[in-house]
């Protein structure tokens, strides 16, 4: 993995987890801004995912097009793996800031 992805997925974390404590604990933050910025950065994270994949699999393709096949199974798997994280991010957000 790069490092410069390390270094997004660390900030997001940063970002991230003191939005949720002000978001549930409703401390001087809005909740609905706080939840509204959660929700961007679940939204961003699976977007920049699927976009960085795409790309790096079209330059594969335009590489070596006898292996679209290995690489198209590939991109498939990742792209699912992508979505069902985006959507368990989206159910857990839901969860911890719709049960009051």
């Amino acid at each position: 993995m790069n490092r410069y992805a390390i270094y997004a997925f660390f900030g997001l974390v940063v970002i991230v987890a003191p939005l949720a404590y002000l978001a549930a604990t409703g401390q001087s933050l809005s909740r609905n801004v706080a939840l509204t910025m959660i929700f961007i950065i679940c939204i961003m994270g699976p977007a920049l995912a699927i976009g960085l994949t795409g790309f790096s699999s079209i330059g594969a393709l335009g590489r070596n097009p006898s292996a679209a096949p290995k690489i198209l199974t590939a991109m498939t798997i990742t792209l699912l793996s992508v979505e069902g994280i985006a959507i368990v991010a989206f159910l857990i957000v839901w969860q911890l800031f719709t049960a009051k």
